[in-house]
């Protein structure tokens, strides 16, 4: 028998599975360690609110790498139709149930995490230690976790189990203690933060959220209707380094086409894992200082539907943002939090805290516990961890493949940056699949 463990069961694990399933004999069997009761949804689509969209088209979203129009057919829906989080967790759920039932090699699910891995005493495979403390040898083993620890906020220590403050808004029944004209404060303007705004506005009619980030900007909007990239990149690999200020003059190139920037920042894609990797340690540098929100604003657009609603909440009075440096947040003597920052304050009767996952590896205790053992090591730039940018394969300190072991998605985003999104993590999962059966075989 050929045992495969993947530590996760979101969409990356989900879908290494489903591509082991459909490839896999009788004699392999794939394990998917993962707590929830699902497997597909993960964080990113265990939501139950509908009014939390997709920030990609149906066209873009198969899970499948061999039928790019998979999930449209599954959802009979328009090619540019941005469906729901909801609805796109059953279809990853349904594409591994099927895969599962169809195939001779068999599935099980184990409610628990990964605590530590190893390299197994046989020196060839991977030894896998739970929480529970069970312990088993894989032949192969998947990190598909993601990267979901969030950042320490010093100044929000303090007040750690207060039940005003919600420091994971993804956690079941995190927003139910919301109450009609409460005045939220959401720490952070990025996708989760519409997110949250979103969910409470349409809970609360009377409620109203600030949204608190260091540049005080939102995600853009998907065109309405939405079209698809141009056929071709704006420029070229070696275009960009000719430029004599390439940064500036890769955004001059994009704003050249006017309204059509969208379509001309989506020709990107298909070298943007390959023009990340040609940046010098420099480049890197001045991207992650100068450029990186601009180009997550830009890149990470809402849906239309989204963008309207959020507008017309802002027309309203009852949602805005702020750009603001929180220096500490105070009791404000009404039972309300005041939140001090610049010089400015804004007092609120609860605090959601949507910054994003912490990038550095070491904050998650598996992955932490691995490069302490020297089994992994950090990614370029201390984003997530190092891998093999043309396999996956997860990298010790050294810089070898001395575990058996791949990463998915979220984890090799310090090798290849844009590694997040559907369209990417589909190909990785094909091919995870079929390395680790070819390797068994």
């Amino acid at each position: 028998m050929t045992l495969v463990v993947i530590a996760g069961g979101g969409a990356s694990g989900a879908l290494v599975a489903t591509n082991l399933l459909r490839l896999g004999d009788a004699t392999l069997e794939v394990v998917v360690v993962e707590p929830r009761a699902d497997l597909g949804p993960g964080v990113a689509y265990s939501t139950t609110d509908p009014w939390h969209r997709l920030n990609v088209p149906a066209v873009g979203m198969s899970g499948l790498a061999g039928d790019p129009d998979h999930f449209r057919r599954w959802a009979d829906a328009p090619a540019e139709a941005f469906l729901s989080r909801v609805d796109y967790g059953r279809y990853l759920g349904e594409v591994l149930a099927e895969a599962a039932a169809a195939s001779p090699a068999q599935l099980r699910h184990v409610r628990s995490t990964v605590e530590r891995v190893r390299v197994a005493d046989d020196g060839r495979g991977v030894s896998v230690t739970l929480a529970s403390g069970e312990e088993a040898r894989a032949d192969a083993f998947v990190f598909a976790t993601g990267v979901e620890v969030p950042p320490q906020l010093g100044y929000l220590e303090p007040l750690i189990g207060d039940a005003r403050v919600v420091f994971d808004p993804w956690a079941r029944g995190a927003l139910d203690d919301v109450r009609d004209g409460e005045m939220v404060g959401i720490l952070g303007s990025s996708l989760t933060a519409i997110d949250v705004a979103g969910s409470i506005l349409n809970a609360h009619r009377d409620a109203r959220v600030v949204a608190l980030s260091r540049h005080g900007k939102l995600p853009l909007a998907h065109e309405d209707p939405w079209r698809p990239k141009l056929p071709e990149p704006v420029f070229t690999i070696e275009e960009f380094h000719a430029f004599d200020a390439p940064f500036e003059r890769a955004i001059e190139r994009i704003r050249s086409f006017g309204d059509d920037w969208p379509r001309a920042l989506d020709s990107l894609r298909p070298i943007s894992q390959a023009l990340w990797q040609s940046f010098d340690e420099t480049q890197v540098n001045e991207f992650l200082t100068s450029y990186r929100n601009q180009w997550d604003r830009h890149r990470h657009r809402v849906a239309p539907s989204v963008a309207r609603d959020i507008a017309g909440w802002t027309a309203d009075g009852r949602f805005a943002v702020h750009a603001a440096a929180i220096a500490r947040v105070d009791e404000a003597g009404d039972g309300r939090l005041r939140v001090v920052a610049d010089g400015a304050s804004w007092d609120f009767d609860r605090i959601v805290v949507a910054v994003g996952p912490d990038p550095d590896a070491t904050a998650s205790p598996l992955l932490g516990a691995a490069i302490a053992d020297g089994l992994l090591r950090s990614g370029r730039a201390g984003i997530s961890i190092d891998v093999d940018p043309a396999t996956g394969r997860v990298l010790d300190a050294a810089g070898a493949p001395r575990l058996n072991a791949y990463a998915m998605g979220a984890l090799r985003k310090g090798a290849l940056w844009e590694t997040l999104a559907i369209p990417e993590i589909r190909v990785q999962a094909a091919d995870v699949a079929r390395r680790i059966l070819a390797e068994a075989g």
